[in-house]
């Protein structure tokens, strides 16, 4: 069980601070490092293989991601006042719900996949944590590009 309460907790930590690089881009009007699906895909990555480490338990990264997203940018909305105001309201209503849908896709394709315990597993952890090493990492490049 606290396995499964780490999980949950660095995937709600980890899906809010994903949208923030692209946030301060779109703010600052530069071109992002990365092109706009890659997220997406840092974000299903993370999902479906906590997803599997936690031997199918999706229902609880499905809440967590998609109560993380909504607070990840509503929490960018709020600190960075400089946005658009249009874009404000129907990010932080869509993007929640995006990440819901993509959750509850990643969730139900790998809620079968069994890994056995010893290196398989280890080796899915340390995907796991490349997966949520990405979003500092590209948050502190982001404010590079910025200051560029």
């Amino acid at each position: 069980m606290r396995k499964d309460m780490i999980l949950v907790v660095l995937i709600l930590s980890g899906s809010a601070l994903l949208w923030w690089p692209g946030l301060i881009a779109k703010l600052f009007s530069f071109q992002w490092f990365l092109p706009w699906w890659f997220q997406l895909v840092i974000f299903a990555l993370g999902i479906g293989l906590a997803t599997i480490l936690s031997r199918g338990r999706w229902p609880r990264f499905l809440v967590a991601s998609t109560v993380g997203t909504f607070a990840g940018v509503l929490s960018a909305v709020v600190i960075m006042p400089d946005s658009p105001p249009d874009y404000d309201g129907i990010a932080v209503l869509i993007a929640p719900l995006a990440s819901a849908l993509l959750s509850l896709v990643v969730g139900l394709a790998v809620r079968k996949i069994s890994v056995p315990d010893g290196t398989p597993r280890r080796i899915i952890w340390l995907a796991f944590a490349s997966c949520l090493a990405f979003e500092p990492m590209a948050l502190a490049l982001t404010a590079l590009f910025v200051h560029r």
